[in-house]
């Protein structure tokens, strides 16, 4: 199911899917909530799962703890958009950029013994 597809029933399986209850005032915010973050019904109970244990939060999703779920999804989708970006700048200049000046030297040993050549190192 997209995020396209979530719908209040969506919502309320895939809270139960995961041992969650979610207030029924509150079916319509999480609808809201998928639709602006691109976000499945499974995802967003998923995401609410995590949320709601490292915050201590306990009892049914409800609008007032939405609130504060809402903010948290949001700095989370634009961090990944930001660390998005800065791999790609970072790889670009990796690929672009100058050749180590470090000598790679090969150590050479003249013993046949290999235990004896791994002391001498």
């Amino acid at each position: 199911m997209s995020a396209m597809d979530v719908d209040v029933a969506g919502i309320r399986a895939a809270f139960a899917a995961c041992n969650l209850e979610v207030a029924e005032d509150a079916l319509s915010t999480c609808v809201s909530l998928c639709a602006e973050l691109g976000l499945s019904s499974d995802d967003l109970a998923a995401q609410w799962d995590a949320y709601s244990m490292n915050n201590q939060i306990t009892g049914a999703a409800d609008t007032d703890g939405l609130v504060g779920f809402r903010s948290h999804l949001v700095r989370q989708k634009s961090r990944t958009k930001e660390d998005a970006s800065t791999s790609s700048g970072a790889s670009q200049k990796r690929r672009h950029g100058k050749v180590s000046g470090t000598p790679v030297i090969k150590r050479v040993s003249e013993s046949q013994d290999k235990l004896e050549a791994l002391y001498n190192m």
